[in-house]
């Protein structure tokens, strides 16, 4: 992965992804729990944050995940996942455009006050809704790597590769 350019989200897919969740094409996380266990879950605070990070906001007493557990995780899966596994991924489809992008990072719970103030401020007003106390967890991915594009007519086009720099 040497060659390829290094990791930036701005443009195109800062305005896909910032868009998603108003547009019902919310990103799907997956990680792996302590025990192991694969997990997904939808995430429609999901946003840019930097050129190289994307954030989420995780509400205080949401299960956030599609994977069955017992007993219910309250408030701990994805928070407690990563805090001895941060390696985590995010894919993004339009299915209408025919746009895939796989993110690939690191992800870590957020604890500056006014970094968490940014990231709520910046993720839907619907999302918001939920939290209006501003109870929840700021997580920040910091992205290794990102692979995706538009396929027109069977052909890739708009075709994304990135890398962090080591």
């Amino acid at each position: 992965m040497e060659d390829l350019p290094p990791v930036d989200l701005s443009g195109d897919i800062t305005e896909r992804i910032n868009a998603a969740h108003n547009e019902g094409k919310d990103l799907v996380l997956s990680y792996v729990d302590p025990d192991g266990r694969p997990h997904q879950s939808i995430r429609g605070s999901t946003h840019v944050h930097r050129p190289d990070q994307i954030a989420i906001w995780v509400r205080e007493g949401y299960v956030g995940t599609m994977t069955p557990t017992r007993p219910p995780l309250s408030n701990g899966g994805f928070l407690k996942a990563i805090e001895s596994n941060p390696a985590v991924s995010l894919i993004f489809r339009d299915a209408t455009a025919r746009t895939t992008y796989v993110f690939s990072g690191r992800a870590h719970v957020e604890p500056d006050q006014a970094l968490r103030d940014e990231i709520f401020a910046n993720m839907p007003a619907s999302e918001q809704r939920h939290s209006e106390d501003h109870s929840g967890t700021a997580v920040i991915v910091d992205i290794d790597h990102v692979v995706g594009g538009t396929l027109v007519n069977g052909t890739p086009t708009e075709k994304v590769e990135m890398a962090a720099k080591a």
